[in-house]
């Protein structure tokens, strides 16, 4: 079990407009409990890292055939493959989202944590979110609860 300051992430999409009010910053957590068919980040559905493909992207050099997700991070010459997933700190996760913070403030943006389902990993959606409030910045969370 990971500490309740940190957790799986998959991405930080600076810049977002339709995930709460203003300019935000949304951070997409891994892991959900549901697995639907339907869902908009099927990469997100798993807590573990994978490995995603972008066949249009592939040259077909052979680099990458039969390695690990271990070997993975500097094969791919044309980012056909990347590794989805990373453990990171809720102190980096607010690092990064209070480096937009004048766009908040001039918008009334703020953070989004979405998914996956951000629940899935509740004691570090928590910590975000606690140490997001105590820099003043307006929080939400896009959860299938």
């Amino acid at each position: 079990m990971k500490n309740h300051d940190s957790g799986e992430i998959f991405n930080i999409q600076k810049f977002c407009v339709n995930d709460g009010p203003g300019i935000r910053t949304t951070v997409f957590l891994k892991g959900c409990p549901l697995h639907c068919l339907w869902c908009h980040n099927p990469e997100s559905q798993t807590q573990e890292k994978q490995i995603m493909f972008y066949p249009d992207k592939c040259s077909d050099c052979g680099r990458c055939h039969n390695l690990t997700i271990d070997d993975l991070e500097f094969m791919c010459f044309n980012d056909a493959k990347e590794i989805c997933g990373k453990t990171v700190s809720s102190d980096y996760v607010i690092a990064e989202v209070m480096k937009d913070y004048e766009f908040y403030k001039n918008s009334g943006g703020g953070i989004t944590l979405s998914g996956g389902e951000p629940l899935f990993q509740y004691d570090f959606a928590l910590d975000i979110l606690k140490k997001a409030k105590e820099r003043n910045l307006h929080t939400a969370i896009e959860t299938c609860g």
